[in-house]
């Protein structure tokens, strides 16, 4: 992740952090929090998506990109 992403999730309340000085500061199991919730997430997505595709009968099918041929 890049520092000034890393910023934003800061300000605006995402990850907890605090100042030393002027420098930010992230505990270690403030930072494994953030990522277990994002895991989550992303997780959940992906399961809803697959859902999503087996309800609609396109998560078998093969797709093949233009001008390939089904061997």
């Amino acid at each position: 992740m890049s520092r000034p992403f890393l910023i934003s999730l800061l300000e605006e309340g995402k990850m907890p952090y605090h100042k030393v000085g002027s420098h930010r500061r992230v505990y270690l199991g403030d930072l494994m929090a953030f990522k277990l919730k994002r895991d989550r997430a992303r997780h959940q997505a992906i399961r809803r998506m697959a859902r999503e595709d087996m309800e609609s009968g396109v998560y078998h099918k093969v797709i093949l990109p233009k001008g390939s041929r089904d061997e």
